[in-house]
């Protein structure tokens, strides 16, 4: 299971980059974090992953979208 998730974590992260998305530096540490600049949107990948199989690839289905205000903004540097 672990390596499952290792594997839906990398798939994960490169189809963010390929579709556009920046990955991010979350200052806990605790997440992944992609932001799309141009959709002004967060991509926040939870924890433990929960992911399906789709022709082949392990999907994850754990990833929650927000616009940040200033604050989360701030938090992250988004704009440094």
């Amino acid at each position: 299971c672990r390596k499952r998730q290792q594997a839906a974590a990398v798939q994960g992260e490169q189809h963010f980059i390929a579709s556009g998305w920046t990955r991010i530096m979350d200052p806990t540490g605790q997440h992944s974090l992609f932001f799309n600049d141009a959709f002004q949107t967060l991509a926040i990948a939870a924890l433990p992953r929960n992911c399906y199989l789709k022709d082949g690839d392990l999907l994850p289905f754990d990833v929650i979208l927000c616009q940040p205000d200033e604050e989360l903004e701030a938090f992250l540097r988004l704009y440094d």
